[in-house]
């Protein structure tokens, strides 16, 4: 929909972790809430009403934690946002932002984005990045759809309501591994280089900035409207010139006039002090890394030269990673997701993270915590396949993965601990015992509290090290531990952060050599939990005026009192959970748990308006509330659970997920609660399918009357094709999924088939059909973005003299990113280059995407679900559609015949309310055979499956897509290259937890036989020769098909636009309406390079009361003149077809830069070379041999890219490879080449990037063929 002006005048209040709860209860939508005015804040705490004396109000009751700055978001009032060299500050209190990454896109229901946000408050992040996606909005110039599962002001409210802070990260540059980076589709077509100052491009960015903007102004915490408080610029551009910084000035400029008034920052790209200072440079320096797959790949920057002061952006702002590895994508082919997340596990996290407090790294966004699903044609396919799961902490299906503990202890540490927030380097060195380890030092300049972090020296290490420490603090010069026969233990690649000369709450820490997990004042007592890894020795020393109470309620813990200095010691090995009681008169007194790590992860801690909660047991704690007389807690468990409550304030009733509950107090005065675990599930078998084989399009007598006529002759991309017509897709405004291609000819009778280049991205495919005949699949490489095939014509197939029909279906599988801002996303898709084999014949060509092309019709499902298969643009992916005609079928089919098929069917489920189960489609059978489906559940597009490319064989099915309660479509389009039935399917489910999430159904469109009738248009069909002699003269034709049920045309008159010297007179109309022309060639003029000639044959007419014109294009081309005896320099021969990386390939220059024409002399190994080809890797050159001996050539890296480039060249004949180089680099000295062609008639010379297309200018120097006869 087109997005609105304007937006809600006032706001619901939202409360920070929970103190009002803002958020809907089973009963209640959002829709029916009142934004007329706010609700009154929560009441002043009063003693509970059912019955006896409350004790007073537990100090702090009702007030923020200490670092909670905002009481209430969204509360009308103005917030300073300031920082220094330390943190952030929000009116003027410090802030450590902890921060993950979360991409809305990449998950279809808002109901789902709270599961997610709730889990990232959960586990302590009090922060949230979120990426959006332009594409994602944006179908066409001026259209915005911000609704349903695109609802950017609902997935604010959702943050504001859990109590996270927002990063807002809008672009317009997002990569993020999407196609285009998060570019809409129709920005392909621009002139103007994406990320500059291009009028072009400015003007389409700064359309999508007002759309998204005001949404984002409506929510900043400096306005009171919300918990926006950094917005970021761009993302990772590494372009710092004169354009770059004209750019990234006129993004501030119009952020400001959009009203945003949080600070800006930007991402840079690998650490470089990019965008740190001077022109362009917004308010914050930040940046991004991803350290690799190991922690042995880990930089440690404590002493980096690039973050040591003074440095521009560095000294007097806070150290920002907007970006840090949390994970990372696997490309088509790759490994599965679940295989690898230990290369970015537990021993990952607690290394990288905790060296990122220990480098002072106050803001830290982790990328990804969860990933999501790369839905519809989101992904950019050389990069990531369908599941965006990331290795994340969150997998794709929502669950908590093995990465979640060590995650959660450092969030809670850095949200309990607010000395963090302001650390300086220790001057002196940290003295320890053993050489093995390392321990850095930081002191918190005013508190005087100090933090030692301690790893092994070399972090390959996996041997276990013991250690002392030597700690200097206010209350004395300690060697630790104390306790004799115990020690300081790092085992293998472990990380600890310890702390000393703490205020813990009212207790003074000394020392502890466990780390601290959480501390809260719980009423009137202080309530800490320290951990260290199981087994391990621990040692705690608290100092007291004097000597206090200690009560072990369970445990092995021995206490030590030390009269001269009032130190309270606690010695225990870590096994489980250990509980002390310490109390000292005139002190609030002290809990502590005592656990071993794994233990203390099972604790969750929740703010309320009565105070800090904390709860034990449950798989996930969402939302605590507590109010005068109730505690309600919602949150999930997988099976059935005691639940603990430590809790200061009193409760008289108690609610678990919405029910109330009944409880039991503990010994050791904690509350207890049992929760019953799910039901368990069965899930329907999809056995039973509706089948119809679907490719109409292949047919002669398909009626693409509707279709696109491609009379493109010229383009805006900066890769020109190398034959005519521009066939690229987005020109016509078809920017995803496939795309079908009907060309007509009239044959001569020589031709002997054709040669095709597609661009599809990796992994992809394309077919071709001639006269209704499948001549095959030709797939793309998982390691390469285009493919070509010479495909000849079977005999007897072609029909000289007649009209023929040749039938391309190409599957773009996504665009590039644009990482590199030199409009890599403009690369290319569907047919680049069409030439007929053995003639000069011109194939004319229309074309069908997605229906309706970039305007929707469907705009629920968005513009990057539809591709333009036929079953697509009927409707067949949709409820409703009337499948009552196809066959029935059974799955798994081992044989059908190759080409396109859909499968349909209707599953009813009856899930248990309550309970949290995420289904997956998985796909079985052998992964030989060569088939792909795109899977539609009602009529959400929700991946790609290929069966022999993989990995991926689970695809994530989102609740409220995928009805739990309820009928479900589900429809498979199968595409199968050789006749190889698609395998078993079935549902799985990957987890099933009770829970207090509320999860509706997203709206689904359904089928409407009139949206999908078949597409018919009254148009102009031309008929002439597809070759034509110099001076030669033909017969051209013309008529106007008018559809059946259309209203006759009358009145109709024709013209035919002829080229510049090409003469047509007309010759009459016949009785039926057809309408002819006699057409000359001029006798000279035309070369070997010359581009076909384009003829128009316009009809105007009247239908329907209006005036309506209507015209179709065709394509003469010359005939292939007859080989020269003798020698001939391939680079004076023509073309049957080139394709080229970068800009065309030259003739007898370099490649030089985009445009034709724009080399140097070719130069390998010091030597120019007159004659030859100059091309860019990859590319392919195919010329026709007609009696030709010997090729040759020198070939190598052009001297114009220094030592860069990496690449082997190889030569084919007719599709035989005959010759193949070892890799080639620009260091390479020149490689003579030598080959047989005896018999040769197609030969193809290929050059390959081997993965990486950076410099690979390849040169075929002095290239030629010898021994030619005439024929």
């Amino acid at each position: 929909m087109k997005q609105q002006a304007g937006g809600r005048t006032s706001r619901r209040t939202r409360w920070l972790g929970g103190t009002m709860m803002a958020s809907w209860v089973a009963a209640l939508s959002v829709a029916s809430l009142s934004c007329d005015k706010p609700p009154k804040p929560p009441p002043e705490p009063q003693p509970p009403t059912c019955g006896g004396e409350a004790p007073a109000s537990p100090p702090g009751a009702g007030v923020p934690v200490y670092g909670a700055a905002v009481e209430a978001f969204g509360d009308g009032k103005p917030h300073q946002i300031t920082y220094d060299k330390y943190s952030l500050m929000i009116d003027g209190k410090r802030e450590y932002i902890w921060s993950g990454e979360f991409h809305p896109f990449r998950l279809p229901n808002p109901d789902l984005w709270r599961d997610m946000l709730q889990k990232y408050k959960a586990i302590g992040m009090n922060a949230v990045s979120f990426y959006f996606s332009w594409a994602y909005h944006s179908s066409a110039p001026g259209v915005y759809d911000f609704s349903s599962v695109r609802d950017v002001e609902q997935l604010l409210d959702i943050a504001e309501e859990v109590g996270l802070y927002v990063i807002a990260r809008p672009g317009p540059y997002i990569n993020a591994e999407v196609d285009s980076g998060g570019f809409p589709g129709w920005l392909q077509t621009q002139a103007g280089r994406a990320r500059s100052d291009a009028d072009d491009y400015q003007a389409a960015w700064e359309q999508y900035f007002d759309a998204i903007n005001p949404i984002l102004a409506r929510h900043q915490l400096t306005d009171g409207g919300g918990s926006v408080i950094l917005y970021q610029i761009e993302n990772e551009y590494d372009r710092t010139d004169g354009t770059a910084q004209n750019y990234m000035e006129e993004l501030k400029a119009a952020v400001r006039a959009d009203g945003i008034t949080v600070p800006l920052f930007h991402n840079d790209k690998g650490r470089e002090l990019r965008w740190a200072c001077g022109k362009g440079a917004p308010d914050l320096y930040a940046t991004d890394t991803y350290p690799g797959t190991s922690v042995t790949d880990y930089e440690f920057l404590r002493h980096g030269e690039k973050f040591t002061p003074p440095r521009c952006g560095v000294e007097d702002r806070p150290f920002f990673w907007a970006e840090f590895q949390g994970g990372w994508f696997q490309p088509w082919g790759g490994k599965l997701y679940e295989d690898n997340r230990d290369a970015y596990g537990p021993t990952f996290e607690r290394i990288t993270y905790g060296n990122n407090i220990n480098n002072h790294f106050t803001l830290q966004n982790l990328y990804m915590l969860y990933g999501g699903t790369n839905w519809g044609w989101q992904a950019d396919p050389n990069v990531v396949y369908t599941s965006y799961d990331y290795h994340a902490a969150f997998d794709e299906y929502r669950q908590q993965t093995n990465k979640i503990p060590p995650l959660k202890q450092q969030g809670y540490l850095v949200d309990a601990v607010a000395d963090l927030r302001q650390l300086d380097n220790l001057p002196e060195q940290v003295e320890h015992g053993n050489p093995e380890l390392h321990v850095d030092g930081d002191v918190n300049p005013v508190t005087g509290a100090r933090f030692f972090f301690v790893r092994q020296e070399n972090i390959k290490s996996v041997s276990r090290q013991d250690t002392t420490l030597r700690v200097q603090v206010s209350d004395g010069d300690y060697t630790v531990p104390q306790q004799a026969d115990t020690a300081l233990t790092i085992n293998g690649q472990d990380y600890k952060i310890l702390v000393a000369g703490y205020d813990l709450g009212a207790q003074r820490l000394v020392y502890s050599t466990a780390e601290i997990y959480t501390h809260q004042r719980i009423g009137e007592r202080d309530v800490a939990v320290l951990h260290t890894r199981k087994g391990e020795a621990a040692e705690l020393v608290l100092r007291y005026t004097a000597e206090p109470s200690v009560q072990v309620l369970s445990g092995g813990v021995t206490s030590t009192w030390d009269s001269t200095k009032n130190d309270l010691r606690l010695n225990w090995s870590a096994d489980g959970l250990a509980r002390v009681h310490v109390t000292e008169e005139g002190r609030a007194p002290l809990e502590l748990l005592l656990a071993d790590s794994d233990t203390a992860s099972t604790f969750w801690t929740a703010h309320t308006a009565r105070g800090p909660v904390l709860v034990r047991g449950a798989q996930l704690i969402r939302e605590v509330q507590q109010d005068d007389a109730a505690l309600r807690l919602v949150g999930d468990v997988s099976a059935a659970a005691d639940i603990e409550i430590w809790a200061g304030a009193p409760f008289c009733q108690l609610t678990w997920n919405r029910g109330e509950q009944t409880w039991s107090e503990t010994e050791y005065g904690t509350k207890v609660l049992s929760v019953t675990g799910p039901q368990p599930v069965t899930l329907p078998s999809l056995t039973s399918w509706k089948h119809t084989v679907d490719q109409p399009e292949a047919a002669p007598s398909f009626d693409d009357s509707a279709w696109l006529v491609a009379a493109h002759t010229t383009t805006n991309n900066p890769t020109k094709p190398s034959t005519l017509p521009v066939l690229y897709a987005d020109d016509y405004g078809f920017h995803y999924g496939d795309v079908w291609y009907r060309g007509r000819f009239q044959a001569v009778g020589d031709e002997t088939g054709i040669s095709l280049t597609a661009g599809t991205g990796k992994a992809g495919a394309w077919a071709v059909w001639l006269n209704g005949t499948y001549l095959g699949t030709v797939r793309t490489s998982p390691q390469a973005q285009n493919s070509s095939k010479d495909i000849p014509f079977p005999s007897g197939l072609l029909k000289p003299g007649q009209e023929n029909q040749l039938s391309v279906l190409v599957r773009n599988m996504g665009h590039n990113e644009d990482g590199g801002s030199n409009d890599g996303h403009k690369n290319p898709r569907g047919l680049l280059a069409a030439k007929m084999m053995g003639s000069g014949s011109v194939i004319s060509w229309r074309l069908q995407g997605v229906r309706g092309g970039e305007s929707l019709v469907e705009p629920l499902t968005g513009p990057q679900n539809n591709g333009g298969l036929h079953g697509e643009r009927a409707g067949y992916t949709l409820p409703g559609f009337p499948d009552e005609t196809w066959e029935s079928a059974t799955l798994p089919q081992a044989t059908v015949a190759p080409g396109l098929h859909w499968y349909r069917t209707e599953v009813q489920l009856e899930l248990p309310e309550g309970q949290d189960i995420p289904i997956a489609l998985r796909f079985g059978g052998e992964t030989t055979p060569k088939y792909r489906a795109l899977i539609f559940v009602n009529g959400y597009n929700l991946g790609q499956y290929v069966n022999d490319v993989g990995p991926q064989r689970d695809f994530s099915l989102p609740q409220g897509i995928l009805r739990h309660r309820g009928k479900n479509t589900l429809a498979l389009a199968v595409w199968s290259d050789d006749g190889a039935g698609p395998g078993p399917v079935e549902f799985v489910t990957k987890a099933n937890a009770v829970t207090g999430l509320v999860v509706r159904d997203v709206e689904r469109p359904s089928y409407a036989p009139v949206r999908y009738a078949e597409q018919r248009a009254t148009t102009v069909r031309l008929a002439l020769p597809a070759e034509a002699e110099d001076g030669a003269s033909f017969t051209a034709t013309a008529r106007l098909e008018v559809p059946s049920g259309e209203p006759a045309a009358t009145g109709v008159q024709f013209t035919l636009e002829v080229p510049s010297g090409w003469t047509s007179e007309p010759t009459g109309t016949t009785p039926d309406g057809i309408a002819s022309w006699k057409v000359t060639v001029p006798s000279t003029g035309r070369t070997p390079a010359s581009p076909p000639a384009l003829l128009r044959a316009t009809a105007t007419y009247t239908q329907g009361n209006a005036a309506r014109s209507s015209s179709d294009v065709r394509f003469v081309g010359r005939p292939v003149p007859p080989p020269v005896a003798g020698e001939q320099w391939i680079s004076d021969m023509t073309f049957d077809a080139s394709t080229n990386g970068w800009g065309p390939v030259e003739r007898d220059m370099s490649n030089g830069e985009q445009a034709a024409g724009d080399g140097r002399p070719l130069t390998v190994g010091g030597t120019e070379h007159a004659k030859g080809l100059g091309t860019h890797a990859d590319s392919s050159v195919t010329v026709t041999l007609r009696g030709c001996a010997s090729f040759t050539a020198i070939v190598g890296v052009d001297d114009e890219v220094g030592d860069r480039g990496d690449v082997t060249f190889e030569v084919l004949g007719d599709g035989k490879s005959l010759w193949k180089s070892p890799t080639v680099t620009g260091s390479s000295a020149p490689l003579p080449v030598s080959v047989d062609v005896t018999g040769v008639t197609q030969l193809r010379l290929v050059v390959d990037d081997l993965g990486s297309n950076g410099k690979d200018h390849a040169d075929w120097a002095s290239a030629k063929v010898t021994g030619c006869t005439s024929p």
